[in-house]
């Protein structure tokens, strides 16, 4: 069964090489492709970001 595709957007980034090789360790451990990774690590980041935010603002 064929794999549905998600609306997706390329990117292109130059990281440095010690991250890289993390990132590929990571990748051959987990068994998890780069693309996910890298999705769920920037959405981890960024949802806590605004979770900093929005309690910052809920002190205020």
């Amino acid at each position: 069964m064929p794999r549905i595709k998600k609306e997706s957007v390329p990117i292109s980034a130059r990281i440095e090489k010690n991250t890289f090789e993390r990132l590929q360790k990571f990748c051959a451990d987990s068994g998890l492709g780069k693309t996910v990774t890298l999705e769920r690590a920037l959405n981890m980041y960024i949802d806590d970001y605004y979770g900093k935010q929005e309690k910052l603002s809920n002190f205020r």
